[in-house]
């Protein structure tokens, strides 16, 4: 009976001590992320029409730092080799990217649904980037771009992926032990909460009357009234003269239609 009951708390310290051994492997493996975030960006156009149809976006992703890639290939005593994502980016590397989705303040774009390789439902992803490495530039300058959720979904993210070289712990004795990781970091950049572009006012038209067309009369130029009268005249005098027997001279043509008449006997 004794060499049973001092087998009890031997079974129980054994268990206990693998449950200590599997939570030290796992704090060992718990790697910190060491490259520091320097992406930064910002929204500079949203424009909506009011039917939320079509909006025209704008902005932009910088970096400007440069990055230092670890060496490749085997660099362990064990030949491990740095863990790389499945997924682009790779390290060093950086995509930015605008989704559309549900929210009301930039806290919502760090939502699970506006990963980049697992958007979710009601999320539409608006622009995605180039991989960029290292130091670089990504923009974009979208018109009449399609908003497929309409105004369920308001709320613009300008959003980062990056490549990030964190440390890993191997335990003693852990063949091909890797000296680093690559993983995926999400961070959000900039928010901007969409609203339809309102319409200018503009003012009613002047009515206008009914068009009426008066005759246009015409008086006759002064000179042609002058002239009219001196050749009734003319005509008075020859008759006159013939009557007579009386020679009438041409009247001499002097300033504008002023005429002046002489008569000889």
């Amino acid at each position: 009976m004794r060499g049973r009951e001092s087998d009890i708390p031997l079974v129980t310290l054994t268990i206990f001590g693998l449950f200590l051994l599997a939570v030290s492997t796992a704090l060992a493996l718990v790697i910190p992320a060491t490259a520091a975030a320097s992406v930064t960006g910002d929204i500079t156009r949203t424009e909506v029409d009011q039917g939320w149809t079509t909006a025209a976006l704008a902005g932009l992703a910088v970096e400007e730092l440069d990055c230092e890639e670890g060496p490749e290939g085997p660099v362990s005593p064990e030949g491990g080799t740095p863990v790389q994502p499945k997924t682009p980016p790779s390290e060093c590397g950086w995509i930015a990217y605008a989704t559309v989705g549900p929210g009301t303040s930039i806290s919502d774009c760090s939502s699970s649904t506006r990963r980049l390789n697992s958007i979710g439902t009601g999320v539409q992803v608006l622009w995605e980037g180039e991989e960029v490495r290292g130091a670089g530039l990504a923009q974009f300058d979208l018109s009449n771009v399609d908003l497929d959720y309409g105004a369920a979904a308001p709320l613009l993210c300008l959003s980062v992926v990056e490549a990030v070289r964190v440390q890993v712990e191997c335990q003693e004795g852990e063949e091909a032990c890797p000296p680093y990781a690559v993983v995926h970091r999400y961070r959000h950049l900039d928010a901007a909460l969409l609203e339809p572009v309102p319409l200018p006012i503009l003012d009613p038209p002047a009515s206008v009357g009914p068009l009426t067309s008066e005759p246009i009369i015409r008086s006759p130029k002064p000179c042609a009234r002058v002239k009219a009268k001196h050749q009734r005249r003319r005509q008075q005098r020859a008759k006159a003269s013939l009557s007579h027997r009386v020679k009438v001279s041409r009247p001499a043509r002097r300033r504008g239609c002023r005429h002046s008449v002489s008569v000889s006997s």
